[in-house]
Formats: C-alpha cells, structure tokens, sequence
C-alpha cells in the first residue's frame, strides 16, 4: 500500500525539493497494517468475552437466588424446616433427661448408702448397749452363726465359745462402761466393715484398744461375722 505524504513543504524550501516532496510516496508494510487489525479486534473479542462472562454470573446469580426465595417460601421447604427443628429439640430434651437420670441415679446412691450405714451403726450401737446392760441375748442376736471373735493376743472364739464367755463376763463383773469414738464405716454391697477406738471400763478391766468388726445382709439386717481387738 503506498500512502502519499500530506501536508505541504515550508516555503522556505527551494522549488526543485519542494516538488520532490510533493511527488514522495511512502510504503507501509502490509504486515504492520495486519498486525494493528489483529491487536484491534483480538482486544475487542476479549472485551466482548469479558461482558458475556459478566453477564452469564449476574443471570446466575440471580437465578439461584430466586430458587432459594422460593424453595424457603414453598410448603415443602417450610416443613422441612420445621422438622429440623423439632428433631433438634427432640435431642436436647433426651440429653437433658440422661443427664438428670444420672444426678438423680448418684442422688439415689448416695441416699441408699448413707440409709445402710445408719443401719450398720444401730447394729454396732446395739451390740454395745447389750454388753453394757450385760444382756446375753440382745448382744448376740446381731451375730451371724458362723460369728468368729480373734484378737491381738491371740484369741480365738468362735460364736458358741464367744457365748459361754459372755456369761462368765458379765458374771463377773458388776457394771461395764464402753466408750466409743473415731468410727469409720465402708459398705460395700451386702458386706460392709467397722473400725472404731474403743475405751472399756469394768470391775475386772480397763482398756482402750481398736476393734474391727466385719458385717454381712442376712434377711434385711446387718449381722457381724467377725469380730477383731486390737489391730490397726
């Protein structure tokens, strides 16, 4: 392509360069000419893809929006929700239930063993009431049969000879002062064990010493099993 130079020379020029400026063509190149298009409408394809990509995420964004305002506006939805609700309702109340079962289970417990411990002590208490009231019978109804007396000086009497010597006791002795103090009581399921200090005051003795006594359930009552003086 050959472009003709626009524009007129300064007058100042002499005539015969004048003219030859006049007459000078210029070339462009055809490459430079097909470049400049192809930068031209590359850069106008670009911004056309650029709009249709900003309008395709408006539409859909739009779109989706209007999908969810009408899946939260239709009857389907709204039940759905609904039933989340509840369901999620339904969960907090079992927990709470669980968790009051079990304060209440502990409660339970705790109550049920401090009823067995005052049992555990009226039994203790009335053992010693006998003895003191040298009452054979009130002292060994609170044994079991197979009753086992042993104590530190090596003592051992089971529940008939523990008897026999009840009556020599109290026989010989014309009152019997006990003293009980620092008792400890531990129960565990139908057994349960007794640590107490113990002072005896009597005609024939004087002692404090520690007495251990083992218990068990017989027919709803504690009854002691064994029975041990002086160990710690």
């Amino acid at each position: 392509m050959k472009i003709k130079k626009a524009g007129k020379p300064p007058e100042e020029l002499p005539p015969e360069i004048r003219s030859e400026i006049d007459n000078t063509q210029f070339e462009v190149p055809e490459a430079s000419l097909n470049i400049n298009k192809t930068v031209l409408f590359g850069g106008a394809g670009v911004f056309m893809i650029l709009v249709l990509l900003a309008l395709y995420f408006f539409v859909f964004n739009n779109a989706n929006q209007s999908d969810t305002i009408v899946k939260s506006n239709s009857p389907d939805y709204e039940d759905l929700k609904r039933k989340e609700l509840e369901l999620k309702e339904r969960e907090l109340k079992l927990r709470e239930n669980k968790l009051n079962q079990s304060q209440q289970s502990g409660s339970d417990k705790n109550y049920e063993n401090d009823n067995e411990k005052s049992d555990i002590r009226n039994t203790v208490n009335n053992m010693l009431t006998a003895w003191q009231n040298k009452d054979v019978n009130g002292f060994f109804v609170n044994l079991t049969q197979d009753y086992r007396y042993e104590s530190i000086e090596g003592v051992k009497r089971n529940y008939d000879e523990r008897y026999n010597k009840a009556y020599e006791i109290f026989a010989n002795n014309n009152y019997i002062n006990i003293s009980v103090w620092d008792m400890t009581i531990d129960v565990n399921g139908n057994f349960a064990e007794v640590r107490y200090r113990q002072k005896y005051n009597s005609t024939t003795l004087n002692d404090t010493t520690t007495k251990k006594l083992f218990l068990r359930k017989e027919n709803n009552r504690w009854k002691v099993y064994k029975e041990l003086s002086g160990y710690n």
